[in-house]
């Protein structure tokens, strides 16, 4: 993403927070609009490093309230923010249909790729065909090339290939792995990382919105792992799931950015909560 986010959605996101009384900074991915680098071969404490430096940054600015500065991040961020807190001690956390408060990026994926196959009618022999093909893929990640998990790979990802309907759904040919390039996700990422136990040791709010029918991050399994792990009695951290909410929390208009009001709802009572004094003026867009 570049700093304004598809169709404008992190525009949008930012727009709620100054109706609200806050500055924002959003900025562009290493690799994308005026930012150089590339996000592909980053890893997740380079991405943590990214946002680190953002606060320092917004910290520097005279028209910045420097002990008020939070982080609001969606999604990948689940396994990025726990990382920048800990360098850049925010006063505040909120994290939005992330994955990584849960689970890891490899648990994920196999989720979004189950709801694909599931959507694409393929049925449970093929599904299981298919995830299989991904996780012959983490083993040869996991081995190093090793030749027999690089043999085990081309078989089931050969299996897998002839389901109807299944390419898009499928890990790249063995052939098509950029091993010194490593800007595929699960060469660049650490995908094994579990990221709960650095959201654990987090000693600020904490917030960590889902939504009900996100079909990218496993929101009843994720829920359950924060809520017994980070969210315990006495913690600082609080969850809200949104009824019916998609990944993004928009609302239902193919391609609209507008934000649920339930979402946003539930960031004005937590922020009110964290003593920061609310304008009564609704969302302006």
């Amino acid at each position: 993403m570049d700093r304004s986010g598809p169709g404008g959605y992190l525009t949008e996101t930012a727009a709620y927070f100054v109706s609200r009384g806050f500055a924002v900074l959003s900025y562009d991915k290493r690799g994308t609009g005026a930012s150089s680098g590339d996000w592909r071969t980053m890893s997740f404490a380079d991405l943590a490093s990214d946002v680190a430096a953002a606060v320092r940054y917004v910290r520097s600015r005279d028209d910045v309230d420097a002990g008020s500065v939070g982080l609001w991040g969606i999604s990948q961020a689940g396994w990025v923010l726990p990382l920048a807190a800990q360098s850049a001690s925010p006063e505040f956390v909120i994290a939005v249909s992330a994955a990584g408060t849960g689970v890891t990026p490899a648990e994920q994926n196999m989720y979004d790729i189950g709801h694909q196959a599931r959507a694409a009618r393929l049925d449970e022999k093929q599904r299981d065909s298919v995830l299989s093909a991904w996780r012959a893929l983490y083993a040869l990640v996991r081995s190093d090339r090793g030749p027999d998990a690089e043999a085990g790979f081309r078989r089931a990802r050969d299996a897998a290939s002839t389901i109807p309907g299944a390419g898009p759904m499928l890990p790249p040919p063995a052939g098509g792995i950029r091993w010194t390039q490593r800007d595929q996700w699960f060469l660049a990422l650490d995908l094994d990382y579990d990221a709960v136990s650095a959201w654990a040791a987090l000693d600020i709010p904490v917030l960590a919105i889902y939504g009900s029918a996100d079909v990218s991050t496993p929101t009843d399994r994720v829920v359950a792992r924060f809520r017994q792990d980070v969210a315990r009695e006495g913690s600082d951290a609080s969850i809200a799931v949104i009824d019916g909410g998609s990944h993004v929390l928009t609302d239902d208009r193919v391609g609209s950015t507008r934000l649920l009001a339930e979402y946003t709802s539930v960031m004005d009572t937590w922020l009110t909560a964290q003593a920061y004094r609310l304008p009564r003026q609704p969302h302006a867009r």
